[in-house]
């Protein structure tokens, strides 16, 4: 049964409400170095009620545990136990269900260069998006990847299949599956693809743009969902979308309730976090009536 979630310290399965409840909670990059970090955060959720922990292994297009495929971020680089297995172990023992939470699309950060040539940045700059104008600006916040190049969604996925393959997690959690505007990407790759299927140039059919744009999210949702259920009926796919569901969709083609309609996922977490009751209730009814 697809669920959606309204993360706001307790999240409350729509359809499932007098039967379960999801109490979830994100634990970011930042909030552990150490065991003692993950055995404190454990036992901290478990005591206050939460029976779910969104931990986040994946950042900047690094990510904190050991992976035979994308760069491990420098602060968790060569240290010993591996963090994600330990927080799976010590979720586990204390009745928590762990989900690994993976920024999606972004490939790196800041105002620097990365330090290692191993980074997505330096290895594969052609990956990312740049604007309409072909820039593509270091700056303090995420770069994206161009979820409309084939090699991008391939590498994605195949981080995916690590991470449920080697770890006992019980879902995977996405954030930023989304593009950062619609002003994105302009990348030589993506025009020339778009070019050859819609036999124009972007400016000459705008609105089959914006639509090959959102497919392309679509489409990597789509595989990704039908390779975890096949080898792994049991594990929940949920993503973390933004609160505006129209604007989400149109500029920045993340359509959160087609993907429920669809069958594409499992559990969607609108973030709620406006602070005015009535903008709160506006957003919440919007997706409420709008779920399937």
């Amino acid at each position: 049964m697809k669920r959606i979630l309204f993360l706001f310290l307790l999240c409350q399965p729509l359809h499932l409400v007098a039967l379960e409840q999801t109490r979830a909670l994100w634990v970011t990059r930042w909030d552990y170095s150490a065991p003692e970090d993950i055995d404190a955060i454990m036992r901290d959720a478990a005591d206050v009620g939460f029976n779910t922990i969104l931990f986040q292994v994946r950042g900047n297009g690094t990510v904190t545990y050991p992976s035979k495929i994308e760069l491990q971020s420098e602060q968790f680089r060569g240290k010993d136990p591996d963090m994600l297995a330990l927080a799976v172990e010590r979720a586990h023992a204390l009745g928590l269900q762990l989900h690994a939470w993976i920024n999606v699309l972004p490939g790196w950060s800041g105002a620097e260069l990365p330090t290692s040539e191993e980074q997505l940045y330096l290895k594969h700059p052609a990956w990312f998006m740049v604007d309409a104008y072909g820039r593509r600006e270091l700056r303090e916040h995420y770069l994206f990847l161009s979820p409309t190049l084939p090699q991008v969604r391939a590498y994605l996925l195949e981080l995916c299949r690590e991470l449920y393959t080697n770890y006992a997690v019980d879902g995977i959690h996405f954030d930023y599956l989304r593009f950062p505007a619609s002003t994105f990407s302009y990348d030589p790759l993506s025009v020339a693809l778009f070019t050859e299927n819609a036999g124009a140039k972007p400016s000459e059919r705008p609105a089959a743009w914006r639509l090959w744009r959102q497919k392309a999210i679509d489409a990597f949702l789509e595989n990704v969902y039908e390779e975890i259920k096949f080898y792994k009926p049991g594990l929940i796919l949920s993503a973390a979308v933004l609160p505006d569901r129209s604007a989400a969709r149109d500029i920045f083609f993340q359509d959160a309730t087609g993907w429920l309609a669809r069958g594409h996922i499992d559990v969607i977490y609108p973030m709620l976090y406006a602070d005015e009751n009535q903008i709160y209730k506006r957003e919440l009814d919007d997706y409420m009536r709008n779920s399937h």
